[in-house]
């Protein structure tokens, strides 16, 4: 399970305006695993946190 915590601030204050809590759970193929660990790899980042940006990716927040 991986949880995202999204805060949107305002220019004038910069104080919240709002947050949003996206947990997402997956399951995936061991080839999909592979892929993960290969791409992972190439980018120099952990499988974690490889994950946690396909997952922001795939949500449109990044």
């Amino acid at each position: 399970m991986t949880e995202i915590t999204v805060m949107q601030f305002s220019d004038e204050d910069k104080q919240i305006k709002a947050v949003a809590n996206i947990r997402h759970q997956a399951m995936i193929s061991l080839y999909e695993m592979k892929m993960l660990e290969q791409r992972a790899k190439q980018e120099n980042r952990s499988i974690s946190q490889m994950g946690r940006i396909l997952i922001r990716q795939g949500l449109g927040l990044e």
